[in-house]
């Protein structure tokens, strides 16, 4: 089907898929320390990457986990694979997504995901040097195309071919990768930002793995967007990110920010 070429951004890999993760940055550098509130979410069947905005809580995407209220561990190292799970490295919480999240509810792109927001209550705060932060309302439309993105995760860094056809994956460590807003006119731009995933120059995008994780106005530690879904098998081309700036997103994250803020 159509449909099944927009390949959700994280699709949360299978962890049965030993080297797949979520969806991640593609023609990008290590991170080294720059966003240390950039994470990998986990659960006992998939992954994805997320953001820390407070000690206790930490937005992701909603199509990252499958069951409301489903426990969740994040990990905020260099590479995941540094303190495998369940170290201590991982810190135990809950996901809750937003109650409106829908795949393929309505036809088109918009109809493919829907409210593709989430948060991860953790059960004890976090002791980091720094947290990412909320934007504000539409700020989106005053950046507008052309407007400088970093997008930080986890996910797949290259598909690498191998004997029999099959393609193994690398990935594991936090990466991150410039890209830019393409447009911001087009049919899905009242909820998502249309990312450029081109590896051209200094600019990269993500892949799967990346899901969930943050786009941040560059030289920011502003979350302007939610790694959603790209719309080929390659991660190339262009990328799709819910917007973190709307009034729908904010009034998801509102009560818990209040909460847990």
């Amino acid at each position: 089907m159509k449909s099944r070429l927009l390949i959700l951004a994280a699709t949360a890999l299978a962890l049965l898929v030993v080297a797949g993760p979520s969806q991640a940055i593609t023609s990008g550098e290590l991170d080294n320390g720059a966003h240390p509130y950039v994470g990998f979410a986990r659960n006992l069947q998939f992954s994805c990457s997320a953001t820390a905005v407070s000690p206790r809580l930490v937005i992701t995407a909603a199509h990252c986990f499958t069951f409301p209220t489903d426990t969740a561990w994040v990990n905020f190292d260099e590479s995941f694979r540094t303190n495998p799970f369940p170290s201590s490295s991982f810190h135990k919480g809950t996901w809750h997504a937003d109650p409106q999240f829908c795949i393929a509810c309505k036809p088109g792109l918009v109809g493919f995901d829907t409210h593709d927001i989430a948060v991860i209550v953790l059960d004890e705060p976090l002791s980091l040097s720094a947290y990412g932060a909320l934007p504000s309302l539409g700020l989106a439309d005053r950046l507008g195309k052309g407007a400088e993105i970093t997008s930080v995760g986890y996910g797949v860094q290259e598909l690498i071919p191998s004997q029999g056809g099959k393609v193994r994956f690398r990935d594991g460590f936090r990466m991150r990768a410039q890209s830019s807003i393409v447009s911001d006119r087009h049919n899905v731009a009242d909820e998502f930002l249309k990312l450029s995933a081109k590896p051209t120059g200094d600019n990269g995008g993500t892949c799967f793995g990346d899901s969930g994780g943050p786009n941040f106005v560059s030289g920011t530690n502003v979350v302007l967007g939610i790694n959603s879904y790209v719309t080929n098998g390659n991660c190339s081309g262009v990328t799709y990110s819910y917007r973190a700036d709307t009034a729908s997103a904010r009034a998801f994250l509102a009560p818990w920010v209040v909460l847990y803020g």
